[in-house]
């Protein structure tokens, strides 16, 4: 197809001539002006209108898409000056590919399609994205398409921050397992988001939601509930309580509920913003002291960065094994040498690196960052970017320096050759300026071709008008006009803008006349006009002023920017709901970009986050996760799991400990997710702070220990018995000892399967006491061993709760070897009584003998020594057992 620039300069020129033979033909020269106000104005000073237009204008052949014509706002805007446009085609800027281009252009010259939305490559490589207002005109028998192109790049992100916002908004509550509600105390409308739902159980045929809340409210729980919102309600206090709710399958669940009012300008509560959190787990982890052991995650090293550690001397105590990577040298050879960073730091930096690492006012530097180029091992060039900070103990004391080296090697290289080749470009570019004057110039003589605008106004989409600057009155309207207000030509036509009361705001139609006068043109003036049906609508408007035979003209193109303005408004609307939520969660948040290493800093944070670190927002985003995180040799395995449940998930849930800005340790749990935020990875995380929970695991940790010593090293038998049937759950090796049985031969068996119990009825005695009071005190009873010896056994047994299961916990002395010596005590007893019987006995039949004797006294002295040796004697005899006795109960009392 032939097109303007096709034509020959011999055609043109009688073109141009043609134009001005129809001129001289004119009767008058006010003949001529008459036909010029009909036309309303030349289309050479149509064409310089638009030429000098604020609004960004091209022409375009559908076909080959070659950009014919581009106006100065097109130049300012892509960065290309007009003869650059020129020769270039829509390919050129437009990101579609040619075949999506050449259908959308296809549309366009149809009538199909008349506004699109592109992403326009400008000079220099920026990526905006555009609004193209695209219709077909015909000049010279030629097809054109006349198009009018709208930044609207940041409207565009604005949008997409719409979609983003509620995305995280979703995310935020999903890791964070709680919801988000807005009460309008005004109208009593509740906004309740997707988790709410999920956590109360709500069905979604429900149409009161807040009398159902109310309802499954815990009926213990209510008139806490009632109480506290309503001191809520008053300003009284906050809203902050734990409660329990039934969902409708019955499943009770603990909830902590924060809310807070906001007010109007005259104090009046008008909304309750809050969330909701299930904390069921954390209940009852608080009310339940018998678990596991906690298990703690070891990390490896693997950091691809640099990482070192070093006392106050300067002296290495850690190094990273990527330092062989680097430098060419192994950890051991730094460790040796402290000294080797600067012998292979270039030198012209040395100085300077030497300086930081020495210098006593750097110790106070919060965090230090450079970069700059070392000589490895094998002699090679590499640029390494350093960061540093001091670290401090509980005391403040410096007790050394924390760093991280980066290769940066192949970034410097990617600067290095683009600041070359911009030079070299624009040295071109200035080549290419100069060998191209003659082409401008023929250039600028083709577009006084008035006729390319021919058809230009009354085929644009926006409103557009042209009227005259002395009296105000319309000449000229197009279709896009009449569409916009509802006033036909006819009906706007030699009236003015008071005529027809367009204008919503006189104030501000005044501020744009000021602005007109004062620079000859206003772009993008944003105000309201009233349509002829009474409706009010936004718009933008760009007003350029041209003057015709020394008559000056106005010509006006509006935008309608409704759903512009009710895309902001869904902004604003959104962005405070995320802020709220954000702002007043319970948890953490923190959200900083995606690092291998760690080291980007937080990009935002929460006022949670800063009141459980003690850090500012401020000071916030100067620090990076390992900046908070507690220092361990370990902890590059645990980045390397985080890593790859990333890369599996994009979700990764884990425990570790983080330093406050006081240097205290406190145990957190945290939830986080990688999302896309304006094209680059980015983590969210929900932090939750679990020390206390850690503090009651560490307690029943102790506590579990304390009765493990007990139970297994206490001598006596011990054993835990299930109330129901008998059955053994565990027994000590004091059990094991006394009764011959191994634990595997006692456990899930009873005492009646292993005929323990050598009198039942001793069973039947325990068996009530517990009954009647619970527990039993020193019950003796005989066992039998696995071998069939019998064993004499004190008993005591309590009744507790164990898995929540009722259990007997029994311990049983062997009482065997008292009992024995306790008999033999009592034989020696027994037998001690009868001598002293006998003795008494003998005494007494010696008295009776002595008085027969007793005139025999004198007459026989060898019988009365005899009497006298058998008496001392039985005393003897007598002494002695009192000596046995004496040490035999001793023993007794060493038994017990």
């Amino acid at each position: 197809m032939e097109t303007f620039k096709d034509k020959s300069k011999d055609e043109l020129i009688r073109i141009i001539k043609s134009f001005q033979k129809e001129q001289e033909n004119s009767k008058t020269q006010k003949v001529f002006k008459e036909k010029i106000a009909d036309n309303f104005v030349s289309f050479t000073e149509l064409k310089r209108m638009f030429l000098n237009h604020g609004s960004i204008i091209l022409f375009i052949e559908p076909e080959s898409g070659k950009i014919v014509f581009a106006n100065k706002a097109a130049e300012k805007f892509y960065g290309y000056d007009s003869e650059q446009l020129m020769k270039m085609t829509i390919n050129d800027i437009n990101c579609l590919t040619k075949k999506e281009l050449k259908q959308k252009r296809s549309d366009a010259k149809t009538n199909k399609q008349n506004l699109f939305i592109f992403k326009h490559k400008i000079y220099g490589g920026d990526i905006k994205t555009v609004e193209v207002h695209s219709c077909p005109v015909t000049c010279c028998g030629n097809e054109l398409l006349f198009s009018i192109i709208n930044d609207i790049t940041e409207e565009q992100k604005h949008i997409e921050n719409i979609k983003l916002l509620n995305k995280r908004f979703l995310n935020v509550e999903k890791i964070g397992s709680f919801g988000f509600f807005e009460w309008d105390l005004i109208t009593n409308d509740i906004f309740l988001s997707p988790e709410i739902y999920k956590i109360y159980g709500i069905p979604d045929n429900v149409l009161n939601v807040g009398e159902f809340i109310n309802k499954v409210v815990h009926p213990d729980d209510l008139e806490f509930v009632n109480k506290n919102l309503e001191s809520a309600v008053k300003g009284i206090k906050k809203y902050h309580i734990d409660h329990r709710i039934i969902r409708p399958d019955g499943t009770i669940v603990w909830l902590n509920n924060i809310a807070e009012i906001e007010k109007d300008e005259k104090g009046k509560p008008i909304k309750l913003i809050g969330t909701v959190r299930d904390i069921t787990k954390q209940k009852k982890l608080e009310t339940e002291l018998q678990k596991s052991e906690q298990k703690y995650r070891i990390l490896a090293e693997n950091t691809y960065d640099w990482e070192y550690w070093t006392d106050p001397d300067g002296n290495y105590k850690y190094l990273s094994p990527s330092c062989e990577r680097i430098t060419g040298y192994y950890p051991e050879e730094f460790v040796e040498n402290p000294d080797l960073l600067f012998d292979i730091v270039h030198p012209d930096f040395r100085e300077k690196v030497h300086k930081h690492y020495y210098d006593e006012n750097n110790k106070n530097t919060p965090v230090y960052s450079d970069s700059f180029p070392i000589t490895n091992k094998t002699g090679k060039l590499r640029w390494i970017q350093h960061r540093c900070s001091p670290v401090f103990d509980k005391d403040g004391n410096f007790i050394g320096r924390r760093g991280n080296n980066r290769d940066i090697s192949d970034l410097k290289l990617t600067e290095f050759k683009l600041k070359e080749q911009n030079e070299e470009y624009l040295a071109l570019n200035e080549e290419y300026k100069s060998t191209n004057e003659d082409l401008r110039n023929a250039k600028e003589k083709a577009e006084k071709n008035e006729l390319l605008f021919k058809e230009i106004f009354n085929t644009v989409p926006d409103p557009m008008s042209i009227s005259t600057i002395l009296t105000g009155k319309y000449l000229k309207i197009n279709e896009g006009f009449t569409q916009f207000t509802g006033y036909s030509r006819e009906e706007t036509i030699g009236k003015t803008v008071e005529d027809i009361n367009l204008w919503e705001n006189t104030e501000e139609r005044e501020d744009f006349i000021k602005k007109l006068k004062k620079d000859g043109f206003v772009h993008n003036f944003e105000t309201e006009f009233r349509m002829k049906d009474g409706r009010i609508l936004p718009g933008l408007v760009s007003a350029n002023k041209f003057i015709i035979d020394k008559v000056p003209y106005l010509l006006i193109i509006t935008r309608n920017i409704s759903e512009l303005k009710n895309a902001r408004l869904e902004i604003i609307q959104s962005e405070e709901k995320f802020r709220n939520l954000f702002n007043k969660t319970a948890d953490a948040v923190y959200v900083h970009p995606f690092s291998e290493s760690g080291f980007a800093n937080f990009i935002e944070v929460n006022d949670v986050a800063c009141k459980m670190l003690g850090y500012s927002k401020e000071e916030f985003k100067n620090l990076s996760v390992k900046d908070i995180n507690v220092p361990r040799d370990v902890q590059k395995k645990g980045s390397k799991e985080a890593r790859q449940k990333f890369d599996k998930n994009g979700f990764s849930v884990f425990e570790t400990e983080h330093l406050t800005k006081e240097g205290k340790k406190i145990s957190v749990e945290i939830r986080s997710l990688i999302f896309d935020l304006s094209g680059e990875k980015t983590i969210m995380s929900i932090v939750r702070d679990i020390s206390k929970i850690k503090k009651i695991q560490e307690e029943l940790k102790l506590s579990e220990e304390k009765f493990r010593k007990a139970f297994y090293t206490n001598p006596d038998a011990i054993a835990i018995n299930r109330l129901s049937d008998g059955m053994y759950i565990d027994v000590n090796k004091g059990l094991e000892n006394i009764l011959n049985y191994t634990k595997d031969e006692v456990v899930g068996k009873t005492s009646a399967e292993l005929s323990i119990w050598k009198y039942m009825k001793d069973k039947g005695i325990l068996v009530n006491e517990l009954k009647q009071k619970g527990f039993a005190e020193n019950l003796e009873a005989e066992f039998l061993t696995k071998n069939g010896e019998t064993k004499i056994g004190s008993m005591s047994a309590n009744i507790i709760k164990l898995r929540k299961e009722n259990c007997i916990i029994s311990i049983t002395q062997d009482i065997t070897e008292r009992k024995k010596t306790e008999n033999e005590l009592q034989k020696y007893r027994e037998h001690l009584e009868d001598i002293v019987k006998e003795r008494t006995d003998e005494l007494e039949t010696s008295l009776e003998e002595q008085k027969v004797l007793n005139d025999e006294l004198y007459e026989s002295n060898k019988e009365l020594e005899r009497f006298n040796e058998l008496f001392i004697g039985r005393e003897f005899r007598i002494k002695e057992l009192r000596d046995k006795v004496e040490e035999l109960e001793k023993k007794l009392q060493k038994s017990k």
